[in-house]
């Protein structure tokens, strides 16, 4: 089953949201701390969303992650991250679970991460090293998988 990464992080916000408050669990992030904290992360998460579509649409391919790329993008973010979107949905993820502040959803950022390095990243991978062989391993020797 295909699901996309943007609705596995949206759909593990609204679950430790909601288990947050099933629990009625109390703040363990002061608000002042986290506003601060969480405006940061978002504001850096939404900048790294956006400035990858720019990098595919230069190579006039697909950003969608169950598409066929058509073309290997290792420009823009992608000379410092192979994964800048994901890396961005998990900084707002964990700037929404900041600014929350309470125990549960502080989970959503690090159960993404889980679910992405050793499920979906490693879907796209083989599909790019089918695609592209040896340019795309050369690629991953010389850029990271997250940061």
């Amino acid at each position: 089953m295909k699901i996309l990464p943007p609705v596995i992080a949206f759909s593990l916000m609204i679950t430790t949201g909601l288990l947050d408050w099933a629990l009625s669990a109390t703040r363990v992030v002061p608000l002042t701390m986290g506003a601060g904290a969480a405006a940061i992360f978002i504001a850096m998460g939404m900048f790294l969303l956006i400035w990858p579509i720019s990098s595919f649409n230069k190579k006039e391919t697909t950003h969608m992650p169950f598409g066929t790329p058509s073309a290997l993008v290792v420009s823009g973010p992608y000379q410092y991250t192979r994964n800048p979107m994901y890396v961005a949905l998990t900084l707002i993820q964990a700037g929404i679970s900041l600014f929350i502040g309470r125990p549960v959803s502080l989970l959503a950022a690090p159960l993404f991460f889980v679910i992405m390095n050793f499920r979906q990243i490693p879907y796209e991978e083989k599909l790019l090293t089918e695609l592209f062989g040896d340019e795309y391993l050369e690629f991953c020797k010389n850029v990271r998988r997250w940061i």
